[in-house]
């Protein structure tokens, strides 16, 4: 091996196809060169982000008369093959990643032999080529890699090796490659068995046994991982995981599709495709318009496109707020009753070059029955315990606060009051939710010139974020938005400092006049 990567000890697919369809002989003998009877063949769906990468993964796990487990991953779209070979004991003893080559690109290949406080690597066209290089590693420990994207091969093994009770918790040594991509590095991680669930996957439903993973120390490895971070298992009795969500970034993985069982443990069925929503109509919202207009967002500096916000009173004085952002097809609209708590909120992602996503969330003291419609699957719905008392408070990137008008409005703050709210926004698996405390805090009047040429005598209202919160859309300590406020509860401008993400009135067509317009100005300064 020289200055390209050889394949010939590349392991082989022996012709399986792409599910549906997929050839079952070819399926028994896909990587004939590992030993081995195939006990599982699946597709999944990686998301980063909260965005689909279109290409499924593809897992194989293969297994020796002796229990010893070999996982074999392919990412089509990151043209990467991963190899993790356990022993009897579920300890990994050889890890193996290949990228082919593409164009100039002559593609990598590394190999490693894992023992207990070694581990020896040859590597080809990453920095300089070793051969069976030795490095140290702490006895004892099990190697953990983590990657962006990720095939998660290794997760295959380790977890079988936990055997954990229902509530058992357990903490083991671990490592990964460093920063540097030529040592490793040692951390510790704890997993805690969280019990049985119901799980919704694109391959059906699941009983599943539920294992959160726990970052215990912080390691300075190359794929950063920090103390307290996340990572959701879903696993089968069978040892097969049906669902990942590393809450980090986020990033996801789904089963498809499979092949190979025929029959997997703990499968409840698939349910027929729900009918996709449509999209919620400014019409069918009870009350008269109190505010129509349109703002302008920015992220990080740049414009985003524009959004169309419109606020309704209905006749009891319960609040509904529409938001569509224009630059992100989506709609968005927060309902309130008469005291603006909220009780209703929708979601709505259109069909176009993804499947459409709906989502209704409706509120009672101290639940949250969530109702989520990916279009062609089926409805998944689910009642949530909440924390009661407090406020839900969504953030997303694009954002389109339609639920701040009300959540300002209900708490009225008078000039110069401050106010300490508990508040929650789901978490990072969608599956939960997470609380968290905020304080806002009048700052008095003040007139703000905008960057769209309005001006306007506004109430400054600066939230702080008190604690930190494991959700979707990070929500850290110490972060700040400000919002200005006219008398009305009308918003003419947010700044979220943790970006940062900035949406500014452009222009409305009701009420004719806004209370403390004051012409037009130079925009203010940050």
């Amino acid at each position: 091996m020289t200055a390209g990567v050889s394949t010939a000890a590349v392991p082989s697919l022996s012709g399986a196809a792409a599910m549906p369809g997929v050839d079952e002989a070819a399926v028994k003998e896909a990587y004939s060169e590992i030993p081995g009877k195939v006990v599982f063949h699946g597709t999944y769906r990686h998301r980063s982000r909260g965005s689909d990468i279109p290409e499924p993964g593809e897992l194989w796990l293969k297994q020796t008369g002796t229990g010893a487990i070999a996982a074999i991953t392919h990412l089509p779209f990151m043209h990467t093959t991963e190899i993790a070979r356990g022993d009897e004991t579920h300890r990994i003893v050889e890890y193996t990643t290949v990228r082919d080559a593409q164009g100039d690109n002559p593609g990598y290949r590394i190999e490693l032999k894992i023992g207990d406080g070694e581990v020896r690597v040859t590597r080809r066209n990453v920095r300089e080529d070793w051969d069976d290089q030795a490095l140290p590693v702490p006895e004892g420990a099990l190697f953990d890699p983590n990657s962006r994207p990720d095939p998660y091969a290794a997760a295959n093994i380790l977890l079988r090796g936990l055997q954990l009770a229902e509530g058992e918790r357990k903490e083991l040594a671990v490592y990964d490659w460093d920063n540097s991509g030529n040592a490793m590095a040692g951390y510790t991680i704890g997993f805690r068995n969280a019990g049985r669930e119901e799980i919704l996957v694109p391959a059906g439903k699941f009983q599943a046994t539920h294992i959160v993973l726990q970052q215990v120390t912080s390691a300075d490895t190359w794929f950063k991982k920090r103390a307290e971070h996340i990572t959701d298992f879903w696993m089968l009795d069978n040892g097969v995981i049906v669902r990942i969500v590393r809450h980090r970034e986020p990033y996801e993985l789904e089963l498809l599709e499979w092949t190979a069982p025929e029959e997997l443990p703990g499968y409840l069925g698939r349910a027929a495709a729900a009918p996709f929503p449509a999209a919620p109509s400014l019409d069918a919202i009870p009350g008269e318009v109190a505010f129509k207009g349109t703002y302008k967002h920015f992220s990080r500096g740049r414009e985003a496109g524009l959004g169309e916000m419109t606020y309704k009173v209905a006749p009891d004085g319960g609040w509904s707020v529409w938001s569509e952002l224009k630059f992100y097809p989506s709609a968005f609209v927060a309902v309130s009753d008469a005291a603006k708590r909220l009780h209703t909120y929708l979601i709505h992602y259109p069909s176009g070059q993804k499947p459409g996503y709906h989502a209704e969330y409706v509120f009672d003291e101290g639940t949250m029955r969530c109702t989520k419609v990916q279009e062609g699957q089926s409805a998944n719905e689910k009642t949530i315990d909440a924390p009661a008392g407090a406020s839900f408070d969504p953030n997303t990137r694009p954002d389109p606060y339609c639920v701040a008008p009300i959540l300002l409005a209900g708490m009225n703050l008078a000039e110069g009051e401050s106010r300490e709210l508990d508040l929650f926004d789901t978490d990072y698996t969608g599956e939960g939710v997470e609380p968290y405390r905020a304080r806002y805090e009048h700052k008095g009047k003040e007139r703000i010139g905008l960057s769209t040429g309005h001006a306007f005598d506004a109430n400054h209202i600066v939230l702080t974020q008190l604690s930190t919160a494991r959700t979707w859309f990070k929500k850290a300590e110490g972060h700040v938005t400000d919002f200005w406020v006219l008398d009305n509860g009308v918003i003419v401008r947010i700044y979220r400092h943790r970006e940062p993400y900035e949406v500014v009135l452009q222009d409305w067509s009701a009420p004719a006049q806004l209370p403390g317009a004051a012409g037009t100005s130079q925009p203010a300064a940050e």
